[in-house]
């Protein structure tokens, strides 16, 4: 028995008052499922020689609703590209949080890395996004977990205003970079910026190589 199926036997016997669910919650609410695809994927030979708005034309052509803009680009142009192809700003990406990482041993790169990560909330807020996508930080041999971990808490911290001001959302994505080994982490991490205004970016994008 699927949860619809348990959900329409315990209503029609009068059991889903005692286990406090609403009749009314029963019906599933469902939303129409839209698609976006980040900018930096989209490449080829063809598309590159392509104008920007061109090719967030061409992503509108191919069936997506949303594009990925990439952060630090002529927010202007970007935001004639979106539009005119009246593609939405599904989030966008910091170009810097790699080679700036937030948990950077130098303070000077970790200002820069926050400066970035400021700009591209800026970008998402011009561009009517409602989240940015930021890989909080890189750990390696030159960085211990632990401290790389508080730096980047301490970084994405000082963002948290901005983020609340503009009503953009700062989204952690965890690829790559050695953090969080598991989910308790994870979260733990995120709730403790007491903040609506950090979260978690869930790529669902598929890799077939």
């Amino acid at each position: 028995m699927n949860r619809r199926h348990f959900l329409q036997v315990a209503s029609a016997a009068g059991v889903l008052p005692l286990l406090g669910v609403r009749a009314e919650d029963a019906t599933p609410i469902r939303k129409p499922l839209k698609k976006g695809i980040m900018l930096a994927t989209v490449g080829g030979d063809e598309l590159s020689k392509l104008s920007l708005s061109d090719r967030f034309q061409a992503i509108r052509d191919a069936g997506f609703d949303g594009v990925e803009a990439m952060s630090h680009y002529d927010r202007d142009e970007v935001r004639k590209a979106y539009e005119k192809s009246g593609l939405k700003c599904a989030s966008v990406c910091g170009q810097h949080h790699w080679a700036k990482p937030l948990s950077h041993p130098s303070a000077e790169v970790r200002a820069e890395g926050l400066a970035a990560l400021n700009h591209t909330l800026e970008d998402a807020a011009a561009w009517g996004g409602e989240s940015i996508l930021l890989v909080p930080g890189v750990c390696d041999q030159s960085i211990p977990y632990d401290v790389a971990i508080e730096r980047s808490f301490t970084e994405i911290s000082k963002a948290v205003p901005l983020a609340e001001k503009l009503k953009v959302r700062i989204s952690i994505e965890n690829v790559w970079n050695n953090y969080f080994l598991s989910p308790v982490e994870a979260a733990a991490f995120v709730d403790r910026f007491k903040s609506p205004w950090v979260g978690w970016h869930f790529d669902v994008g598929i890799d077939d190589g």
